[in-house]
């Protein structure tokens, strides 16, 4: 079994920090930086200006999740920038703040990547967790080479 943890800053336009850990809490790989934070403008756009992580379009729930499957996008110029070049993993909300928002009808949490901002940071997502492009890469092999069922991922701020 393994656990993806993630520790998000309350302060969500500071990065996070992503890494992979056994079941006795043994390092596996990370750790990785990554932006649990919602793009401002379409939170707004959508009803959630104060970016309310139980509620749409808001900033990464925290809680447990499971994995549930890597999602190839279309590879198109839109899916490269938004998603990256490497698979995302989905994510289904089990307990926390990310079960809240699972039933206020947030849907589509995942793990991925995409392009860089213009000053070259990680870039808001919808409410996902953002890492560069080749931390993506290196997690989706350790995914792939993994009983999907037997990958949790906890979310934590602090």
């Amino acid at each position: 079994m393994k656990k993806i943890a993630v520790q998000l800053h309350k302060d969500r336009t500071l990065s996070g920090i992503l890494q992979i850990l056994d079941l006795s809490g043994g390092f596996i790989l990370g750790p990785f930086t990554c932006l649990g934070k919602a793009d401002g403008g379409d939170a707004k756009l959508h009803g959630n200006p104060e970016r309310n992580p139980v509620l749409p379009f808001g900033d990464t729930p925290t809680g447990k999740y499971n994995v549930v499957q890597l999602v190839s996008h279309s590879g198109g110029e839109s899916d490269l920038h938004t998603y990256g070049s490497f698979p995302s993993v989905l994510l289904d909300p089990i307990s926390g703040d990310a079960l809240k928002a699972k039933k206020n009808g947030r849907a589509g949490l995942m793990i991925h990547g995409g392009g860089p901002s213009a000053s070259g940071r990680l870039r808001p997502t919808h409410g996902c967790i953002r890492l560069s492009e080749a931390n993506q890469r290196d997690l989706v092999s350790l995914v792939v080479q993994s009983v999907l069922s037997e990958i949790s991922v906890v979310v934590t701020e602090g």
